[in-house]
């Protein structure tokens, strides 16, 4: 007998753990895994996140969501056997719940969960994040070179400001998990519960 596939959505803001928590319970429960960023990176644009904004900037980036949406929709719709994984954890973007319909796209599609996280928290996660790969996220723009702790007041700066601007969209999910203080273990202990 075969049916559809149930999709699992992580949102938030960067560091908030969508990805490294996706990963990992996809893993645990034999499901498929897609990052949005990475997707739209590796299958669809060929180059880094950070290229295509610089090269063909936001609005090119936000289609290539759309175009990724339209992948996990049709995906999700896909009848599946008994072998097949039955479940598909998605770890989107930060700013991709914001733009144009796409959250009240992500709740029809599947369960939405918002991993929320403290300010100093998400933080001092992206900073260690930042020295460790080198690499920047567009929307935060922490230049290199900086000192460490005008790197932690520049991101916790650009974060207020994507905290207002996403937040109330956020507030929308099915559910919300804080990760503020639980390890990734933890989160993705209360993440097995939706799926």
């Amino acid at each position: 007998m075969s049916q559809e596939r149930k999709v699992l959505f992580l949102i938030g803001l960067s560091g908030s753990g969508k990805t490294s928590c996706g990963k990992d319970l996809a893993e645990l429960l034999n499901c498929e895994f897609i990052d949005t960023d990475e997707f739209i990176a590796n299958k669809l644009a060929h180059q880094s996140i950070e290229q295509i904004f610089g090269d063909q900037g936001e609005e090119t980036f936000r289609k290539l969501e759309q175009d990724t949406l339209a992948f996990i929709s049709k995906l999700s719709k896909q009848k599946i056997g008994q072998s097949e994984k039955r479940s598909l954890i998605v770890a989107t973007g930060g700013g991709l719940p914001v733009a144009k319909d796409n959250m009240e796209r992500l709740i029809n599609m599947g369960t939405v969960v918002y991993l929320a996280c403290e300010l100093e928290v998400l933080a001092e996660r992206l900073l260690a994040h930042f020295k460790m790969s080198k690499m920047e996220r567009p929307l935060l723009n922490l230049a290199a070179g900086q000192s460490e702790a005008d790197g932690l007041d520049k991101i916790k700066k650009k974060l207020k400001v994507l905290i207002v601007e996403r937040g109330a969209i956020y507030q929308n999910a099915h559910h919300c998990i804080d990760t503020s203080n639980l390890d990734k273990k933890e989160v993705v202990e209360r993440l097995k519960a939706f799926l």
